[in-house]
């Protein structure tokens, strides 16, 4: 199901995550789930079409680890800072994914996450020999070549539900960076070969962009 809704005057994209709606499309189906907000759709319409294919992809991975992760809820898809993002619905859920070609590149984009988190760390630990990180906001592509989906879509439904994991009222288990991540939402899918990706692990240094 895909509804409307208005937020602060502007029209959102509301996706209601059931059964493998969205999983189906991030599989052997090409097919782009359609967009509702021509914003939204506009912003991948102005890259060149390599790029914008594989932008286009890494929307259908987002999508697709909703419907296989329900506790995500209904998922907004919007602009911001004209990039295209999303976020839960519901308040206190997880914190907002965004993707975009990184600045003044034809050939690289990427996966922005929220740098005040713990997150990109606990990717490094996940997925240590599968993706290239940028500082601690974000997961770098390039185009042309393949994206590990499996780690990935975990990658984005551990964001998604961030903060269901990390309540004031949840204590954690250990002190430090843990795994528990990992165990919230299945083990790490890197250690089947077939989910293998281009990158060792590496980083690019990078100011937090809030």
């Amino acid at each position: 199901m895909i509804e409307g809704k208005f937020h602060n005057n502007r029209r959102l994209n509301r996706f209601e995550a059931h059964g493998n709606g969205f999983a189906a499309r991030a599989g052997g189906n090409k097919m782009s789930t359609p967009f509702r907000d021509p914003a939204v759709k506009a912003a991948f319409d102005a890259h060149a079409k390599p790029m914008r294919s594989s932008l286009l992809r890494l929307r259908e991975l987002v999508l697709a680890s909703v419907s296989e992760h329900p506790r995500v809820g209904a998922l907004i898809e919007t602009l911001k800072w004209g990039e295209p993002a999303w976020l839960p619905a519901a308040p206190r859920v997880g914190t907002t994914v965004r993707i975009n070609a990184l600045r003044r590149s034809s050939t690289q984009y990427a996966c922005y996450f929220h740098c005040k988190t713990t997150l990109i760390r606990t990717f490094r630990l996940l997925y240590p020999e599968i993706f290239l990180f940028e500082g601690d906001r974000a997961i770098v592509f390039s185009v042309g070549d393949s994206v590990a989906e499996e780690p990935f879509k975990h990658c984005v439904a551990l964001a998604l539900t961030y903060h269901l994991r990390h309540s004031p009222l949840t204590a954690p288990r250990a002190p430090g960076l843990t795994l528990d991540d990992a165990t919230d939402l299945g083990e790490p899918l890197g250690q089947d070969p077939r989910h293998g990706g281009a990158f060792a692990s590496k980083t690019i240094p990078r100011v937090c962009k809030p």
